[in-house]
């Protein structure tokens, strides 16, 4: 599907369908002038375009925003919710709404921007991973502090409405590590929700001239403070 008149490339970076099955796909649009758009299109079951969607099924130029979405999910709404790397914030994980009629959602986020954000600085975050809770929350995840000394994995929860939950990690975020050895770097990869509403993260754990680790942790969300039940690599005693 060539989108974007003005732009010298366009690539699919996420993927889901709703309760309807209809099919949503988030990209980026890559321009002559090195800026990277985002993109939102929705398709029929039978794999046409779904006019009511945005216009003529697509939505271009989300909000301005320009990055690359990396994850995405629909809520009990039918909205569209993308998490995504922001090339102008790079230290934040992001997520923006888009509406069952393909518009950036103006009543979601703490300004009413569309976009729900938590910073981890100093570092670049760069998100990987989206959830949507039974009650609606959404949880975002990531490998924060990149290319600052060692980077670790981070996590932030928002009600349904883009606001930080005031009960999960410190102001609605939390980061860990699969090692307790600081001198490590862990990077997330994937991240599930279990039956229990824990969530089962996925990733690797590396340090400087040493092989490369597989790694998992288990974070309960139901507390005060997420509580880390364990983490180490695979090839660690459990």
């Amino acid at each position: 599907l060539p989108i974007g008149g003005s732009a010298t490339g366009d690539y699919a970076t996420a993927v889901t369908a709703d309760a309807l099955g209809r099919i949503v796909v988030a990209g980026t649009l890559e321009r002559p002038s090195s800026t990277r758009g985002m993109a939102v299109a929705r398709f029929l079951p039978d794999g046409n375009l779904d006019n009511t969607f945005g216009t003529g099924g697509l939505l271009e130029d989300v909000a301005g925003l320009r990055g690359y979405p990396r994850a995405i999910a629909v809520d009990a709404d039918g909205g569209t919710l993308i998490a995504f790397d922001d090339e102008l914030a790079a230290t934040s994980l992001r997520v923006v709404r888009i509406t069952q009629d393909g518009l950036v959602d103006s009543s979601f986020g703490p300004d009413n921007s569309g976009v729900a954000r938590a910073g981890f600085g100093p570092g670049i975050a760069r998100a990987c991973c989206l959830v949507v809770q039974p009650d609606g929350a959404i949880v975002v995840g990531g490998t924060t502090n990149l290319l600052i000394a060692n980077s670790r994995f981070g996590i932030a929860r928002f009600d349904a409405a883009g606001q930080p939950d005031p009960i999960f990690g410190v102001g609605g975020k939390t980061e860990g590590g699969f090692s307790t050895d600081l001198s490590r770097s862990s990077a997330m990869t994937v991240m599930r929700l279990d039956t229990r509403l824990r969530l089962m993260v996925l990733g690797t754990d590396s340090a400087a001239g040493q092989p490369t680790r597989a790694g998992v942790a288990m974070i309960r969300t139901g507390l005060a403070l997420p509580e880390t039940v364990f983490a180490n690599d695979f090839e660690a005693a459990p």
